[in-house]
C-alpha cells in the first residue's frame, strides 16, 4: 500500500509503535475485559449448561492426563495459530477493520465462560486450575490477540484508504505487516510451551 512518508517513518520507530494508531491496543484491551466479564456472567444464566460442561470437562481432563509435552504443545499451538489467521486475513481486506473488533470479544467470552463454568463445577479446585493453567497462558494469548488485532486494523484501514485514493501498492508496508505477524506467531509458540509446562507441573496437583 502506498503510505505517506510520515507514517512509514513512524512505523519503523518500533515493531509495534506508530503515531496514528495508539488508541487501538487500549480499545482491544477494554473489549477483551468486557468479553471475559460477560463470559463469567453467562454461566450463571443456565444451570443446564453447567451440568453439560461438567461431563465434557471431565472427559477433557481425562484425555489431557494421558498426553505428553509434545501433544499438549502441538494441540494448543495449532489451535491458537488457526485463531490467529482470522485477524491476519481480515487485515488483508479493505473492509476487515469493521469486523476485527469482534475477535477479542469472542476470545474474552470463551475464556470468561470457561473460567466461570470451571469455578461453578469445581469450586476451589476450579480456581486452582484457572490460576495455575488457564490464566498464565490466557495472559500471553491476549497479548497476541491485542497486537494482531491492532496491526490488522491498521493494515486494513491503510488498504481501504489506498483503494479510495487509487494509490499503488507499497512493498515496505506489507513486509512490515508480515514481520510483525511472524513475531506474534513466536509469542503464540511461547504461550503453547507455557501451556504444556503448566499442565505437566500442576495438573495432578489440582485434580
Amino acid at each position: 500500500m502506498k503510505i505517506r512518508a510520515t507514517k512509514i517513518i513512524d512505523l519503523n520507530n518500533g515493531l509495534f509503535k506508530n503515531s496514528y494508531n495508539k488508541i487501538n491496543p487500549v480499545v482491544f484491551t477494554v473489549i477483551s475485559v468486557i468479553g471475559i466479564t460477560a463470559g463469567v456472567c453467562i454461566q450463571s444464566l443456565n444451570s443446564t449448561l453447567n451440568q453439560d460442561f461438567f461431563g465434557k470437562f471431565n472427559e477433557f481432563l481425562s484425555v489431557n492426563a494421558t498426553k505428553t509435552f509434545a501433544e499438549l504443545f502441538a494441540g494448543n499451538f495449532i489451535y491458537n495459530l488457526i485463531f490467529l489467521l482470522f485477524p491476519f486475513f481480515l487485515g488483508m481486506s479493505a473492509f476487515g477493520f469493521a469486523f476485527i473488533y469482534l475477535i477479542p470479544l469472542i476470545k474474552g467470552l470463551g475464556i470468561g465462560s470457561a473460567c466461570g463454568l470451571i469455578y461453578s463445577s469445581y469450586g476451589l479446585t476450579g480456581i486452582g486450575y484457572c490460576l495455575l493453567i488457564i490464566f498464565p497462558v490466557a495472559l500471553i494469548q491476549f497479548v497476541t490477540i491485542i497486537l494482531s488485532c491492532s496491526e490488522s486494523c491498521q493494515m486494513s484501514s491503510d488498504i481501504f484508504s489506498a483503494l479510495r485514493k487509487e494509490n499503488i501498492a507499497e512493498e515496505i508496508r506489507m513486509k512490515l505487516f508480515f514481520l510483525r505477524y511472524a513475531i506474534i506467531a513466536v509469542i503464540t509458540l511461547i504461550s503453547s510451551i507455557v501451556y504444556a509446562v503448566c499442565n505437566l507441573l500442576f495438573f495432578k496437583i489440582i485434580t
